[in-house]
C-alpha cells in the first residue's frame, strides 16, 4: 500500500505524529510527496517516497533548500577594519 494514514505510519515506523510534522517543517519531507491531506481531512503518508528518502541518506542541510550556502567570502580577512589595524 502506497499511502497510509498518519496514525498507521506512526504504528509501523515508531515515529510520533509530532516527529513527522517536524520532518515537514524542516524540509526533510515535502508536503504532497511524502505526506498530504486527503479529501477527508486525514493526513496520509506515502510509504514509497519515505523509503526513497531513507535510502537517500539526506540530512537536514542537504534536503532543505533554504539552508544557508557557504559564502565564497567566508574566512577572508580578519573581520571589520582588519586592514587598518594591520597597516598601523
Amino acid at each position: 500500500m502506497k499511502w497510509v494514514k498518519l496514525r498507521r505510519y506512526c504504528e509501523m515506523s515508531g515515529d510520533s505524529a509530532d516527529a513527522v510534522q517536524k520532518k515537514v517543517a524542516r524540509g526533510l519531507w515535502v508536503d504532497g510527496l511524502h505526506i498530504k491531506t486527503g479529501p477527508d481531512g486525514a493526513r496520509w503518508v506515502n510509504t514509497e517516497a519515505v523509503d526513497q528518502w531513507v535510502e537517500s541518506g539526506l540530512t537536514d542541510a542537504q534536503a532543505t533548500p533554504t539552508a544557508p550556502a557557504a559564502s565564497p567570502l567566508t574566512g577572508l580577512g580578519r573581520g571589520r577594519g582588519s586592514a587598518r589595524r594591520n597597516s598601523i
